[in-house]
């Protein structure tokens, strides 16, 4: 019996670095690039969907206490094994990619003792409609929905 295309795809992560500072990642419910723009997500909502629903993340600001941290604009991405980081300077964005997901997270090199709370600002473009639901959003569509946040996924 061969394996057919779509049963490599569904059991392979892939990642790649076509060059200009660019990643792309492909899972099996998703595709996301990565670069001097952000991490631009594109969950899969079938063969039926009419286009890609892709969604823009951008790092805008960052506080620590109420007090602005300086980040780098333009990051170049970089892989390290399926985890790829864009360096901001402060901090360092991290996505933990999987066939299923994309992990998003933040390490900062260091922060001020007693720093209080860290906030970040995020610039969001999509298409899909979008709501607050408990600590995230619901990103959604007439084909389907998903949740950016704590324990979510599209």
């Amino acid at each position: 019996m061969t394996e057919t295309a779509r049963d490599l795809i569904d059991g392979t992560l892939f990642v790649d670095e076509p060059g200009a500072g660019r990643v792309w990642g492909i899972g099996r419910t998703w595709k996301a690039s990565f670069g001097h723009d952000g991490f631009a997500y594109v969950p899969f909502f079938g063969s039926d969907a009419p286009r890609s629903f892709p969604v823009s993340f951008d790092l805008d600001s960052v506080t620590v206490g109420g007090e602005s941290i300086e980040i780098a604009g333009a990051p170049t991405a970089a892989i390290d094994g399926e985890t790829v980081h864009l360096d901001r300077g402060a901090l360092v964005e991290t996505y933990h990619l999987a066939l299923d997901s994309v992990e998003q997270t933040f390490v900062f090199h260091e922060l001020p003792a007693g720093a209080g709370d860290i906030v970040l600002h995020l610039d969001v473009d999509t298409d899909l409609a979008a709501r607050a639901v408990g600590a995230g959003k619901e990103l959604k569509n007439t084909q389907s929905k998903g949740e950016y946040g704590k324990d979510s996924a599209f």
